[in-house]
């Protein structure tokens, strides 16, 4: 197998310290999950479930058969602090969020959960830990770190300005959880290219395995074949196995035991001060303390008890300096063989001290260009903001000013437009009104003429019928509508409303009356004559 070399995030941590890390593992195959691993994914599930349901899910995880007791409790303190840490104002929540490392290299991950709030241009990312072992402060967990370096570059466009870190471990012997305020800036210019450069040394061919205290994590799978991490283990038994402590000489003067080296002269018991001198010194103490000089005789009592006082006093002196003498050497020894130690320490520790300092001191003076930077960006972007209001408020000014201009032009032309149309109006009506006049002056003339001629027409007619009843009167026949027979009167004698009370005989029943002898055959055209004369008036 030749498998593509990975960084995971959960394995960033060793990478950063032993970049062949990630080489030797990577033909390992994956392992199957053990107890630890499947109690990690159940209780991440549940805190996964609590705080996106809510806590009414707790009689849900209570009575779950796989959780016990004391797991119920670690899940209430982590729920416990996951709310405590929640920011003030809005927020939004995230569990269980995927996140795209890909631009650093890394595999993709996944954060616990999150705090996010616009308010405050800030996160707070938890990482749940329910196991026992130690774990790295936030400042120095890279898995979190990169978490913070994904989401900060994924969020960039809502202006974050800081992340919170927390490792929340209520199993740990420690504190139940640890935290660590990072900036973006720091995020973004410091802490993401050292993850690239960490997975870029990774990569290179034949990347360097280094053993040191990050191995006894446990978390490392190629301990087991590691020639680095065997050296360093087989050390460390060695430095175990010397380093004892030498027989100690004990003094009976109520000094503390001490640690000497195999080389020194010190004999053992020593004698500073035996227990009879201060007995006999306490009770100097106390003849002095009683004594009251009134004469001579206790004058020259007290000046001897002074001198026995003083001579004791330096011989008490002399005895602690002869007896200090050696442990003074010993103390020196002991000294220059620490300092002889401690000379090379002290140099890694003042050359490590001094790249710390210089990195951090460029880190600082980076970011505070930076800063330096944003915030000139910020008053150019403010200061250009501002003019772009100003001019705003001139463009709106000068449009409003159109307006009205155009609003009072428009009105004036209006108003103009208005006086004219009316004027145009009236004086089209008025013309129509003449022209119709002078229409309806032509036809009622017109009227009047037909009329006329049409009054004449009635007259010519009315002549003519006249004179027609005259020739024929004396061959008009007629009935009457409610008779049965014929009648043959003279048309004086026919009545004005002759048209609805009479009825003209038709073509039968002339034959009729023929045949009765009331009517001869040469008047049957007079009676057809007048037949057409009604007809003519019915017509009318």
């Amino acid at each position: 197998m030749n498998k593509p070399i990975v960084v995971r995030p959960s394995n960033l941590q060793l990478a950063m310290s032993c970049p062949g890390q990630p080489a030797m593992i990577k033909d390992i195959p994956w392992e199957e999950p053990n107890e630890a691993m499947k109690r990690g994914t159940k209780l991440h599930d549940a805190m996964a479930l609590l705080f996106q349901a809510g806590p009414s899910q707790w009689e849900k995880i209570k009575s779950n058969p796989e959780i016990t007791d004391e797991e119920v409790t670690i899940l209430q303190e982590c729920f416990r602090i996951g709310n405590m840490l929640r920011p003030a104002g809005d927020v939004q929540s995230f569990t269980e969020r995927k996140l795209d490392l890909k631009w650093m290299g890394l595999n993709n991950g996944k954060i616990d959960f999150y705090w996010l709030t616009e308010t405050h241009k800030g996160v707070v990312l938890v990482d749940w830990k329910f196991g026992g072992a130690p774990t790295e402060d936030p400042e120095e967990h890279w898995q979190t770190i990169a978490y913070a370096c994904g989401l900060a570059t994924e969020h960039k466009d809502l202006g974050l300005e800081t992340f919170e870190n927390v490792i929340i471990q209520p199993s740990s012997r420690g504190e139940a959880f640890r935290q660590h305020t990072f900036r973006v800036i720091e995020l973004r210019d410091v802490l993401a290219p050292a993850i690239k450069g960490a997975v870029k040394a990774a990569h290179l061919p034949g990347a360097p395995t280094v053993a040191g205290p990050h191995c006894d994590s446990g978390w490392c799978k190629a301990r087991d074949f590691c020639k680095e991490y065997k050296g360093y283990k087989e050390a460390k038994e060695w430095a175990k196995k010397v380093a004892h402590k030498i027989e100690v000489a004990t003094v009976t003067s109520g000094l503390q035991p001490v640690i000497v080296t195999p080389d020194t002269e010190l004999k053992t018991p020593v004698v500073v001060i035996d227990v009879s001198i201060v007995e006999d010194a306490e009770a100097k103490k106390t003849m002095a303390l009683s004594m009251i000089v009134t004469s001579d005789g206790t004058a020259t009592a007290a000046g001897k008890l002074s001198k026995d006082v003083r001579k004791i006093a330096r011989l008490i002196d002399e005895n602690r300096k002869q007896v200090k003498d050696p442990f003074l050497q010993m103390g020196r020894k002991i000294d220059d063989a620490a300092r002889k130690a401690m000379a090379p320490l002290q140099e890694a520790a003042d050359h490590i001290e001094g790249e710390v300092n210089r990195f951090m001191q460029a880190r600082e003076e980076k970011a505070r260009q930076a800063r330096e930077i944003e915030a000139k960006r910020q008053r150019e972007a403010e200061a250009k903001a501002e003019k772009a209001r100003q001019a705003e408020e001139r463009r709106k000014a000068e449009v409003e000013k159109a307006a009205r201009q155009a609003a009072q032009a428009a009105q004036k032309a209006a108003d103009a437009t208005t006086e004219k149309a009316r004027a145009e109006a009236e004086a089209e009506y008025q013309a129509k009104m003449k022209v119709a006049a002078e229409a309806k002056a032509k036809q009622e003339a017109a009227e009047q003429k037909r009329l006329a001629e049409q009054r004449k027409a009635d007259e010519a007619e009315a002549a003519r019928l006249r004179a027609e009843e005259d020739a024929n009167r004396k061959v008009a026949g007629f009935r009457k509508k409610d008779t049965a027979d014929w009648d043959i009167p003279l048309m004086s004698k026919v009545p004005a409303d002759w048209a609805n009370l009479i009825l003209i005989p038709d073509k039968k029943a002339i034959t009729a009356l023929i045949k009765s002898g009331k009517l001869s055959e040469a008047n049957t055209e007079g009676w057809m004559t007048i037949k057409r004369g009604v007809a003519a008036a019915h017509s009318r």
